[in-house]
């Protein structure tokens, strides 16, 4: 993973994104790493940067993702 941010506005279908709402419009964008694959619906490796969710509560989910994959050394 690369980053969680908040996001806002309409998501259009493309490669490399994926969506998961419900009712809602998606409020939490996921960058992943280079070259990240997910499986698709047969379970074949599609290759995808980025990961809209709708959640929520956008902001604790953001903050805890931060907390838990984000650690600073020092």
């Amino acid at each position: 993973m690369q980053s969680a941010e908040a996001a806002s506005g309409p998501v259009r279908r493309r490669a490399g994104v994926r969506r998961y709402t419900q009712l809602g419009a998606p409020n939490v964008l996921i960058q992943l790493l280079p070259d990240s694959s997910l499986p698709d619906l047969f379970g074949r490796p599609q290759p995808v940067g980025k990961v809209y969710l709708s959640l929520d509560e956008p902001a604790e989910f953001i903050n805890a993702v931060r907390k838990k994959v984000f650690v600073t050394v020092g």
